[in-house]
């Protein structure tokens, strides 16, 4: 149930973060940042509520109760547990779809910068290629690309949102310095 709940407050993290970066990459490319702004809502959103279903529904409410119900409502219950995985695998395709194009426009966006813009910039462009992994595997039935996800992805989502955290500080203290005739921030 931890999981869920990290799960479900990372999202709210992680959506601030790219409105974020699509407002300070506004400037360089008003029609990639505003595309992402479209992508990453329904990723939230989606990813919200599919994670509020699997607190509250299944393990809150399916998976509690069926231990204690009677075999006709074992059975209610065992139908909605099994449906939902379907409704769950529909929902996440949703999932990988809106963050593999909100990845792709924020990245594209970003790479024409230099430093941490253009780093910022690879890294987001390197979770598209990952998606499609993901995707493939999960919905094209190729089999043998779970390793590719099993290291990649560990990896590629913390390192591109903390180099996120430290280029939206440091693009931060920039545009305040500047904005109050100082020198920028380094």
């Amino acid at each position: 149930m931890t999981r869920w709940w990290v799960n479900f407050v990372h999202v709210f993290l992680a959506l601030t973060g790219y409105w974020a970066a699509a407002a300070a990459l506004w400037h360089r490319n008003r029609f990639l940042a505003s595309s992402s702004l479209l992508w990453f809502p329904l990723w939230g959103f989606t990813e919200i509520t599919g994670v509020s279903i699997n607190i509250w529904a299944v393990n809150r409410t399916w998976r509690e109760q069926y231990a204690t119900a009677d075999p006709a409502t074992q059975e209610i219950l065992k139908a909605n547990l099994t449906g939902f995985a379907a409704i769950w695998d529909a929902i996440f395709f949703v999932i990988l779809i809106s963050f593999l194009l909100g990845t792709l426009f924020l990245g594209l966006a970003a790479i024409g910068g230099t430093g941490l813009d253009r780093w910022l910039g690879v890294l987001l462009l390197l979770a598209v290629p990952l998606t499609v992994v993901i995707l493939l595997s999960e919905y094209a039935s190729i089999t043998g690309l779970g390793p590719v996800v099993a290291w990649s992805y560990p990896v590629l989502q913390p390192v591109s949102r903390a180099l996120m955290a430290v280029w939206l500080w440091r693009t931060a203290a920039r545009n305040l310095s500047t904005s109050h005739g100082l020198s920028p921030a380094r």
